[in-house]
């Protein structure tokens, strides 16, 4: 895509919105990354800085399922990588290790042992086509159409051999936050259903909410 992409920025509140204009998905604790599948795969974090070297069971996951992904692209994905502890949860502490590690000896055990997985929660170009301006309903049919397609998991699940997941978007707050609740999860973010992704931006269109804080006004 050319130059490197800032990801956009979800802003912290203490009540979550509701309506019909809202929906909310899971928040993982983990490191943000964008994937870029041009003719190389690049997964950078928030900072710009590569990720892939540190979690290659990543990498050969994708190269693994190229000829899937193949016809969609060049592609790129907003997302989490996380340790995944339930479908609700991921492990903040298990992934710093990781992203500390540096012996390639170490890391290859730990990725065998303890694989991450890459959490997809917004599709920015598909095919070549910057998709990032259309709505975030648009493009959430999307990414679940793609996922569909290629045969990925369309909701988290620590025990799915499959490393790339979908983050699923619900309507249901109420439903949510109490499952989020009850795995002691780290929150949901709130996304309005017509907002666009504007790279770098801290934005009030998308809303976090912890389980620590106030209850989300149900």
């Amino acid at each position: 895509m050319g130059k490197m992409l800032k990801p956009m920025l979800p802003t912290l509140a203490f009540e979550t919105p509701q309506g019909d204009e809202w929906r909310y998905e899971i928040k993982f604790d983990g490191f943000r990354a964008l994937l870029t599948w041009d003719q190389e795969i690049e997964l950078t974090s928030r900072n710009g800085k590569p990720l892939l070297p540190l979690f290659p069971e990543l990498s050969a996951f994708l190269a693994a399922n190229k000829d899937k992904f193949q016809p969609h692209l060049p592609l790129t994905f907003d997302a989490e990588l996380v340790y995944l502890e339930n479908p609700y949860k991921a492990n903040f502490g298990a992934i710093q290790i990781r992203g500390r590690m540096r012996a390639e000896g170490k890391i290859k055990a730990e990725a065998d042992r303890n694989p991450c997985r890459l959490m997809v929660f917004d599709l920015l170009r598909i095919q070549g086509k910057n998709i990032a301006s259309e709505s975030y309903k648009d493009r959430r049919i999307k990414l679940q159409s793609l996922f569909s397609e290629i045969g990925l998991p369309l909701s988290p699940n620590q025990q799915n051999p499959d490393l790339v997941q979908l983050v699923h978007s619900e309507a249901d707050l109420k439903g949510l936050w109490e499952k989020v609740v009850i795995y002691d999860g780290e929150g949901i973010i709130a996304k309005q259903y017509n907002s666009k992704w504007e790279e770098g931006k801290r934005t009030e269109a998308g809303l976090r909410q912890k389980t620590g804080s106030m209850s989300p006004a149900l």
